[in-house]
């Protein structure tokens, strides 16, 4: 993946290991003492650096190739760079999801350790209502930082904030969508040709990337995604007939390997399928390469699906206000606009919509298409997130397995049924 080198020069330092558990840390001393400003904000050198500004990050953000801009980098690099800064910033790496997640070492640290909590967090968007109301991630009061909330597409903002108070900065999306070879996505489900099947991921975990696809065609049947745990039981019957036929069929395969729509990509890649299901951060810095490739939401049985998208935020959870006023400094520049290549380098899509389709063009040596890119805005300005998914989402990954192992609709549902039952 290539990408534009950034401006400026890079902070020399070390490495650091602070973890809990033995994930990756880095952080880079500076050269300069930390500068304390004037004001009640002030933070003076010996508060910060009792121990390094810490931030939580996870494995999704991590750049695909180690070459690339790396978000890692970006908040390492910030060590003494700015006048309330700790002279060291430690970046803890976790993984993304389940019971070893961030959200899971957050929880647990909070009980057994709190003097051990970071004091920045990346998190996933359709966890933060839970974590807010658990009381482990704090408001955001900061002028500059709402009003970049406030340019976020409207999924993810719903998503962060309470309608009052921002909990949380959106920080990065992604987007379901269809992609076709040299054909143009049908936009009805019994359009797709027979034998030679779109890629379509089933069978993966309960995250929101890897049950898009079978909760987006759920919409399209006629269910309400934002009713769930609240299951349609008609709606869930024709989504889950639709994929058992199509898979019997041969108008929809699995990803050679994998479960989630960036599989899917690779597949698409790898191989010459029709089309597949895909992520649009998998694919935007390769749409330009295949001349080809046309896009389309998902195809549903009356019609293209709504958009569904997810992401991920930064949340404050450093409660001692210098350490929060350092935490929010650092904020400001993770989510600033020069930072996109971060982003775009973990097969990611900035939040924010001020000059979006140029901040990517920007940051890619080779840019998609105007058209391409105006499609992802236009459907990241409808998607819907997936909110409280951790509550329900084992039961539609139990039905999604059932399906992608050649079962039954009727199978599917009792599965999903019984995997809903406390």
């Amino acid at each position: 993946m290539a990408y534009m080198h950034a401006t400026g020069s890079l902070v020399s330092g070390l490495l650091i290991l602070l973890s809990l558990t033995a994930c990756r840390s880095a952080a880079l001393p500076s050269s300069e003492a930390p500068r304390p400003t004037a004001g009640s904000s002030a933070v003076s050198a010996r508060d910060v650096t009792a121990r390094p500004l810490t931030v939580w990050t996870v494995s999704a953000l991590e750049a695909v190739d180690e070459e690339a801009p790396s978000l890692r980098r970006t908040i390492a690099d910030r060590g003494g760079s700015l006048p309330t800064m700790a002279a060291e910033i430690a970046v803890v790496t976790k993984p993304a999801y389940g019971e070893a997640g961030i959200a899971a070492f957050l929880r647990s640290t909070a009980h057994v350790a709190p003097d051990r909590l970071p004091d920045l967090c990346i998190l996933p968007l359709e966890l933060l209502a839970g974590l807010r109301d658990e009381g482990l991630i704090q408001p955001i009061a900061d002028p500059l930082l709402e009003g970049r909330a406030a340019d976020a597409f409207p999924f993810a903002m719903r998503l962060t904030g309470d309608g009052k108070t921002l909990w949380a900065l959106p920080l990065a999306v992604d987007l379901l969508h269809a992609i076709g070879r040299d054909v143009p996505v049908p936009g009805r489900w019994q359009d797709l040709p027979s034998g030679a099947p779109m890629v379509m991921p089933l069978g993966g975990a309960a995250t929101p990337p890897e049950l898009a696809p079978l909760l987006a065609l759920y919409g399209a049947a006629g269910g309400d995604v934002a009713a769930l745990p609240v299951v349609d039981a008609a709606a869930a019957r024709s989504g889950f007939a639709l994929l058992a036929a199509g898979l019997a069929t041969g108008r929809i395969g699995l990803p050679q390997e994998g479960r989630s729509p960036r599989s899917a990509w690779n597949s698409f890649a790898a191989a010459q399928p029709p089309g597949a299901v895909v992520s649009s951060g998998a694919v935007i810095d390769h749409q330009a390469d295949y001349p080809g490739m046309s896009w389309a939401a998902l195809p549903g049985p009356d019609g293209p699906a709504a958009p569904l998208a997810w992401g991920w935020a930064v949340a404050l959870t450093a409660r001692e206000p210098t350490r929060a006023a350092a935490a929010v400094e650092l904020l400001q520049v993770l989510t600033a606009p020069e930072h996109t290549a971060d982003l775009l380098s973990a097969g990611l899509l900035p939040a924010q919509r001020d000059r979006w389709a140029a901040r990517v063009t920007d940051a890619l040596d080779r840019a998609p298409t105007p058209d391409y890119l105006s499609f992802v805005q236009g459907q990241l300005e409808q998607a819907r997130g997936l909110g409280g998914i951790e509550h329900w989402g084992a039961a539609w990954a139990a039905a999604s397995q059932v399906l992608a192992d050649g079962g039954e609709s009727g199978a599917a549902l009792a599965r999903l049924n019984a995997a809903a039952v406390p």
